[in-house]
């Protein structure tokens, strides 16, 4: 019976630190800083340009961007 409830009591902590985490996204999107800049994440902008330069001439479906 104390294991059964230890271990409800372990998922039920589980799932409130996976809802925190949701929830501060979530909030970050409705502030509009969900973003690569908002976040500060050292990665790549997207720039759909660049992509729609890439693949402007070719057939659909037949090859990625990077040629494959």
């Amino acid at each position: 019976m104390a294991e059964e409830d230890l271990l409800r009591a372990r998922i039920k902590l589980v799932s409130a630190e996976r809802d925190e985490v949701v929830s501060s996204y979530d909030l970050l999107s409705r502030v509009g800083r969900l973003s690569l800049n908002g976040l500060r994440l050292a990665a790549p902008q997207y720039d759909p340009k660049v992509h729609f330069d890439q693949v402007k001439d070719k057939w659909f479906g037949l090859r990625t961007p990077d040629g494959r």
